[in-house]
Formats: structure tokens, sequence, C-alpha cells
């Protein structure tokens, strides 16, 4: 599933950010995916999911408390509409203004050629005298009827089998999106959808579908999350599965789906982001009896203190628990012995390619010597840093703005990341107060989970912006400073 417009409570992958803080305003999550019909060509699917309790009410014909929201797509290339849908999304009725407004949901199908478009997209609720959120997003179709294909890959919060049609069905099974991609703790069960196509131009009748979920960082399988399912070759195969994902740790994941022919080459592959909260898992105590590190890389690293910096240099790609016993195990003060160290290490690094964690840890360790190199202060150490810790978390930006000098501005960094799992286009801005230390504090992105400051250019002209006014999100005037057209257009 291509993710994710929020317009609640964060900037969760890209746009409608200033209506995250009001709380009069229409909070409201859209995602999308891409389908291919043989007979018709290519079509997108919308999916959006209204927060009932941010609407307006107002009585109906029939004297029901009813919501009404507009909601528009449109499909440019070079600002020429090429495709648009408007339409009137109604909420469940109420026989009372006081009752409890549920969520609802909608779906919709928009047949759409090949090709890259930037869709626009406008919510407005006809109750309210807000204006309506209008937010942009890339998107990219490209369905070649002579190759075998996979769609997108849906997040699936329900589905069951129904012969009769609906706005949810798809090949005889209604559907239910699951709009978000994250998954907390109460949640047990992942389940995805996806179609293979043309698989019939294949010289088999049979084909092997592999999925599994992979580490976001490494990419690789999770050999305890992965699944196998035999297709008949034809023009459309469904695939809907499942996974348990109770003992999942808090993480960022993606979902993986692979066609594999019967001479196991690669045919075609899905993939989607996801994030999961799983505190029952993260504090769970670590088991390291039975891990071995004899004949091990792990066993050259004889000195305790080389082996807790190792350790700390790990955390910007740890997950929850793992960082938990580095904070604790790791910390320059602790007495952790040389095999609990050791072990660890070892185990870290099983955990994310099991067939060769030396060549793992071995990559990993170049780029923390590359931090190290661009990032180090006086007390810190590269990967210790906000910027050290960023880039070893995502990889290199690919676009850094470095501004060591600006008339009304401390020094400050802009750097753009194209994609961060399923979101496009993740900021981050640095800045240094001390023009001495190297040290760049992380003071604003649009990346989910980082720390989102809509005050972040106040703040960086603060040495000349008065700060009083809370309200205030952008300086007054702003002669001097490139900021803001750097963050919006890095270069």
């Amino acid at each position: 599933m291509v993710r994710l417009v929020s317009i609640s409570f964060l900037f969760l992958w890209f746009f409608f950010v200033d209506s995250a803080l009001a709380q009069d305003k229409i909070q409201a999550y859209f995602s999308y995916c891409t389908f291919y019909n043989p007979e018709k060509g290519p079509y997108i699917e919308t999916y959006l999911s209204v927060n009932g309790s941010s609407a307006v009410y107002k009585k109906n014909e029939k004297g029901m408390y009813q919501s009404k929201i507009e909601v528009t797509y449109l499909f440019k290339q070079a600002e020429e509409i090429k495709q648009f849908d408007k339409y009137t999304l109604l909420s469940p009725e109420n026989a009372d203004s006081s009752s409890p407004k549920t969520n609802f949901l909608d779906q919709q199908r928009i047949a759409i050629p090949n090709g890259k478009y930037i869709l626009e997209i406008k919510i407005r609720d006809e109750y309210s005298e807000n204006a309506a959120f209008t937010g942009t997003q890339e998107i990219s179709i490209n369905y070649d009827s002579t190759k075998m294909a996979m769609s997108s890959i849906q997040l699936v919060s329900d589905y069951k089998p129904n012969s009769s049609g609906g706005i949810f069905n798809k090949s005889g099974i209604d559907v239910i999106p699951n709009v978000v991609d994250y998954y907390p703790d109460e949640v047990s069960k992942l389940k995805f959808y996806t179609e293979i196509y043309n698989s019939h131009k294949l010289q088999s009748e049979k084909y092997l579908v592999k999925y599994y979920l992979s580490d976001f960082q490494t990419k690789l399988p999770i050999p305890e999350f992965t699944g196998f399912v035999r297709q008949t070759a034809a023009p459309v195969n469904v695939v809907l599965r499942e996974f348990n994902i109770a003992k999942l740790g808090t993480g960022n994941y993606y979902i993986v789906v692979e066609a594999r022919n019967k001479e196991n080459v690669l045919m075609t592959y899905q993939s989607t982001f996801f994030q999961r909260t799983n505190l029952a898992v993260d504090t769970l105590p670590l088991d390291l009896s039975k891990v071995d590190v004899s004949h091990t890389f792990a066993e050259a690293y004889k000195s305790r203190d080389t082996l807790k910096e190792i350790l700390r240099s790990m955390r910007p790609i740890a997950h929850e628990n793992e960082r938990t016993f580095i904070d604790n195990s790791a910390s320059r003060k602790s007495d952790s012995e040389l095999e609990t160290l050791q072990k660890y290490f070892y185990s870290f690094w099983v955990n994310r390619n099991t067939l060769d964690p030396e060549q793992e840890w071995r990559k990993y360790e170049l780029e923390v010597k590359k931090v190290n190199d661009a990032f180090s202060t006086s007390i810190k150490r590269g990967y210790e840093t906000d910027r050290g810790r960023v880039y070893l978390q995502y990889g290199p930006p690919n676009t850094r703005v470095e501004i060591p000098s600006e008339p009304v501005s401390y020094p400050y960094e802009i750097w753009q990341y194209l994609k961060v799992g399923r979101q496009n286009n993740g900021r981050f801005v640095f800045y240094s107060e001390d023009l001495v230390t190297n040290d760049f504090v992380l003071l604003h992105s649009t990346v989910f989970g980082e720390p989102n400051n809509e005050r972040w250019d106040m703040q960086l002209q603060r040495r000349t912006t008065p700060q009083y006014n809370l309200d205030q999100t952008q300086p007054a005037g702003s002669v001097g400073s490139r900021a803001r057209m750097y963050f919006n257009d890095p270069r």
C-alpha cells in the first residue's frame, strides 16, 4: 500500500501538516494502492478514513444528524488535469447530536493510464467554516500487459468471501482496507492483499509465491515471518495472507511478496512499509544463554571497553528492546562481563543476517567510520550526534544543504531523503548555536517518529526574532535567510 497522507495528529507521511495541531479541524487518513484489470487497464484505489468525532454534524432531511465531507482527487501532468473524481462522503446517521460519532471509511476506484502524475487531494467539511485541506503527492503507474507484474500490497483490517460484489469487493472477497500502516500492541494479526498479473504467459503452469517480513534497515527476511504458497498460472492470481505478529517487537519493517518461476528466478515482487509497537516483547529479558561465540568474529573482540563502544555505535539501528540492553549494559560505567557483550554483539548481527552476520557488521562498521570522521565533536563520537544517528538510521541523504553562515540564522543543514520507508520527501533540519563544536542538533523533521517542530525557522532565527508569540510559526520578515526556500526545495 502506498502511504500515507494524514490530516490528523502528526505528519504521518506527506501533507496536511498544519491541521495536525488544530483540534477543531477534520481528522482523516488517506492512502492508495494501484491495480490492473486485464480487460480495462490500470486503476487506483483510494482509501479515506475519517475520524467521526472531528466532523461537524447537522440534521438531514430525515431529521438525523449527519456530516458531509467533500472530497476531490485531481491527477495532473505538467499542470494539465488528466483524471479527476469529486464526490460527497456522508457519515453514518445519528439520532442524537450528543451520541458517540463513529469513524467512517470510503474507497474509490479510478481508472487511469500508465504514467507519472501529481495527485492533488482536497478535503473539505461542508458544515465547517474551515478552508479545504489540499495536499499533493507524486505517483507512478506502470503495468506492462506483456509481462508478469504485481499490484501494490494492500494492508487489510478484515476480509470475508462475498459473491454479491460491493465497494470493497475484489475477486469475490470483501477486502476492508487498513488505511494506516501502524500496528500497536493490541493488534496481533497483520493481513495483506496483492494481485499477480500475467503469470499465464510463463512457460509453466505453476509458480511459487514467497512472502515475508523484512527488517527496515537490512532488508533481509525474518525467518520466523516467512511463508510460501504455490499458484496456478492465470491472468490474475490473488495473494491474501496474514501473519501472527504477537511476538514481533517494536520497529520498522517491510512486507515483501515475491513471485518465482520453477527455476527459482525472481519474476516480480512488491514491498510495503509498516511500523510496529509491541511493549510486551520489548520488555522481555534477553536470553543469551544459548548463544555460542566460539570460532566467530565476535570472539576476536577481547576488550570490554571496545565492545561497549561498538554496541553504543549500533544503537541508531537497534530496536526498542535492543536499545534498552545497550543503554544498560554498554554504558561507559556499566560492569557487564566480556562474554555477555560478545554474545549480544554476535546475536545482534545474526538477527540481521543469519547466513553472514560478520559481513553485515563489516558493512555497518564502515558507515560508523564515515559518521565519526564527518560529525564527531570534542566530546561526542559521530554516531552519538543527531546527524550521525540520522545518517546511520536512514542512510546518506539524497540532498544535503549546508549553510555555515547567514545574517539572521544560526548555522544549519537541511537533509532530504526522496524515500524513507513508504514516505516520500523526508526532510531534516539541523542547527548549531555553537560555532565551535560541530554539534548540529536536530530541530525539525517531516519523517514520522522524528521531532516535528512547526516553529523550526523561528527557533533557527532566535537571535534576531522575538519568540513571545507562541502562535507565530514563521518569522514575520526573513530577509537574509534562505532556510524556508531550501526546506521546500532542497538543492
